[in-house]
């Protein structure tokens, strides 16, 4: 899912939606205020000329503290998609969108689709069994691990819990609700193309079992990908993830690369394979992980290479890379491009956070608690910046043409002294800086 940036207040499209507000310095002169008051929190650009915009609700206790504003700006004005919204301090709701689809609420059970101008709540529609009562709200689980959005942004699904698992997939209006066999618990859910690929704990006579199974959206039958072990096997992994010295570790490790259903081929033109990528103790050492990846297209299962129980996996369907690693003291990254096999490795811990370069020859990783890395999967160069420039990082982004690393490192390891701005080669090499201290 991606995650929308914002801007408070009004923004250069609540002053200039008269205009294009896209080129060259464009003076307030020319423009038009078409959005005036106070109650205004919020505008983010969702396509390239429609808004999400937040407002006060002037009647707070009916429909709740806020309204979620669509405004397509070739229409006349606004029109209400959400009421009772919430992203302000403290309760900072998540916000992702793909496609036509904004989800958002305090539970991510809150979707609206652009395209249909419906709505729908994805804990709250759709009762398992007619007539019976509102479900449970409660959070039993991480959010973000039992929701996905299509990449293409034409299908959400959510797992609802109201006596037992069921799925509920689709798009507003037109959404549908699987209900999952007896006992099954859902950990982690994600899209393959237009099915879903699902991580299930199931209770029987002989204990809790795990394993991963793809679900036809059409039909919602359940195909095996990985056959059930004891829940044991899977422990610290998939959602039952630990804290390890007050830092939560990695542990939804499910996901796909090369599966997507608007998926980019490979330069030569072929698609890339479609893999699913998963992690579990390892059955010839038991105090380690391993992880795995299944390829789809010849059924067939491989324990990725290296990686002394890797607690982070990354992929990228863009670049088609896969990223994994351990963040242990003599920790390594390793990866493989898709399409040509080759893999590497690199002498540093995988980050926290990956950053995809955009011509898909490179990536770099970072984190609050960890010092950029940069790799050029190209040529196989490993890249470690000066660790001085680029401790407690809250942010790194590569330019559109691929040749410059822009970061916000921290100025001091030990004190909140604010952060400076750097500007590196794409190679994250010869760093600049670019501000003072914030």
């Amino acid at each position: 899912m991606r995650a929308l940036g914002r801007i408070g207040g009004f923004g250069c499209a609540l002053l200039l939606a008269a205009s294009d507000c896209g080129g060259g310095d464009l003076p307030l002169a020319t423009g038009e205020q078409v959005l005036a008051g106070r109650e205004i929190g919020d505008a983010i650009f969702w396509k390239s000329r429609t808004l999400l915009i937040t407002r006060d609700n002037p009647d707070p206790a009916s429909t709740g503290p806020r309204d979620l504003l669509i405004w397509p700006l070739d229409e006349p004005a606004p029109v209400v998609a959400l009421s009772g919204i919430e992203w302000r301090e403290p309760y900072n709701w998540p916000l992702s969108r793909a496609g036509d689809l904004v989800l958002t609420g305090a539970r991510y059970e809150r979707v609206y689709d652009l395209g249909n101008r419906q709505s729908a709540n994805l804990l709250l529609d759709l009762r398992s069994v007619p007539g019976e009562p509102d479900p449970s709200t409660a959070q039993p689980r991480n959010a973000a691990s039992v929701i996905a959005l299509r990449s293409d942004g034409k299908a959400v699904a959510r797992v609802r819990w109201d006596g037992g698992d069921s799925i509920i997939v689709g798009r507003p209006p037109d959404m549908r609700a699987f209900p999952l066999p007896a006992g099954a618990t859902v950990r982690r859910v994600t899209f393959i193309g237009a099915d879903l690929l699902l991580s299930l704990k199931k209770t029987t006579a002989d204990g809790d079992v795990v394993g991963v199974f793809r679900m036809d959206t059409s039909s919602g039958v359940l195909a095996t990908v990985a056959e059930p072990t004891p829940a044991e096997d899977w422990s610290d992994l998939n959602g039952l993830c630990l804290l390890e010295q007050g830092v939560a570790k990695q542990c939804d490790f499910l996901g796909t690369v090369g599966c997507a259903i608007d998926q980019p081929s490979c330069p030569d033109g072929n698609p890339p394979p479609c893999l699913i990528y998963y992690a579990r103790f390892d059955p010839d050492d038991a105090s380690k992980t391993a992880g795995y990846v299944y390829d789809v297209n010849t059924g067939t299962t491989s324990k990725l290479a290296g990686a002394d129980s890797p607690d982070r996996i990354f992929a990228d369907d863009a670049s088609h890379l896969l990223v994994w690693g351990s963040t242990s003291v003599f920790g390594t990254t390793h990866y493989r491009n898709l399409c040509s096999g080759v893999e590497g490795e690199c002498p540093f811990a995988p980050g926290a956070v990956p950053v995809w370069r955009p011509d898909r020859d490179a990536f770099a990783m970072y984190g609050p608690y960890d010092l950029l890395a940069a790799v050029n999967v190209a040529t196989g160069a490993c890249n470690f910046p000066n660790p001085n420039l680029t401790y407690g990082i809250d942010f790194a982004q590569y330019a559109p043409g691929s040749d410059r690393l822009l970061w916000s490192a921290s100025n001091d390891t030990l004190a909140d002294a604010g952060h400076t701005l750097w500007l590196a080669d794409g190679e994250a090499q010869s760093p600049v800086a670019i501000t003072g201290s914030r």
